[in-house]
């Protein structure tokens, strides 16, 4: 049976209208269980990074109006993203891990990809961004997305035969939900991810993020090439920055699942 992914909020507003719940309460979770994509004790990932996340958000938009020669605005925007990205270096967001094993932004891949098709000395079997780096350094999370795997879905003609898809097994599932959205409203992260695991709907996060020291120093020097005049550089340094997300999954359903069982005993 394949595995369903939406994101969270798409699912969860089906869910609702299944269970005929209202869509504030829909909202509700899917904003609290996104920005901050952790559960006690994980060890694994804390909050998103507002600063961050408007950094990179004034880099996309410099980068578009350097394009278009907006050079005062792109100006403001770099000196801007600059202070942010300082001012993210002390949010105690950073995460630390290598970049071996991390996964590349899907611009990233779909380059590699374009790359590897024009190049007869590419070998189909060693992608042209493969990351081996072992070091381990500070990442700074500004996005991410939190999916639900084995919800139950809106619209689909229910399997008498399948297992997995039995009335009860949807009610329980709709249940957990209804009682997770309960306990992030009252700020009990860890126990909604445990309610949700106990129910079999999986929790899967996906966090974008960004070398911090690196992208620091990479937006400095694109300010810095901005005053000089030197336009088309700032822009290639921002270019770097994009380039240099990476994305790091995590099954958050499990990590509490863990959690409850150590607890337990």
């Amino acid at each position: 049976m394949p595995r369903s992914r939406r994101t969270l909020l798409s699912t969860l507003m089906l869910c609702a209208a299944t269970a005929g719940g209202t869509l504030p309460a829909v909202r509700s979770l899917a904003a609290q269980m996104a920005p901050a994509a952790a559960v006690p004790d994980s060890g694994a990932f804390g909050a998103l990074s507002p600063a961050g996340r408007r950094a990179m958000l004034d880099v996309s938009v410099a980068r578009g109006a350097l394009f278009d020669g907006r050079t005062d605005e792109a100006a403001r925007l770099i000196h801007d993203a600059r202070v942010r990205f300082d001012q993210a270096r002390g949010d105690d967001t950073a995460i630390l891990k290598p970049e071996a094993g991390l996964v590349p932004s899907p611009d990233l891949r779909a380059s590699a990809s374009l790359v590897a098709l024009g190049s007869s000395t590419a070998p189909a079997s060693h992608p042209v961004h493969d990351f081996h780096d072992a070091r381990v350094i500070a990442w700074l999370p500004y996005d991410g997305e939190v999916v639900l795997r084995d919800a139950p879905e809106g619209g689909l003609m229910h399997d008498p035969h399948d297992p997995h898809d039995s009335s009860d097994a949807r009610r329980r599932k709709t249940a957990a939900l209804a009682a997770a959205n309960a306990a992030l409203s009252g700020g009990r992260r860890a126990e909604a991810f445990q309610l949700l695991a106990r129910a079999e709907v999986g929790v899967d996060c996906t966090l974008d993020i960004v070398p911090l020291e690196a992208t620091v120093r990479r937006i400095g020097q694109a300010d810095s090439l901005m005053r000089a005049g030197r336009y088309y550089e700032a822009g290639q340094m921002l270019h770097r920055i994009e380039r240099s997300t990476r994305r790091e999954h995590v099954d958050l359903g499990a990590a509490a699942q863990a959690i409850s069982t150590r607890h337990a005993g």
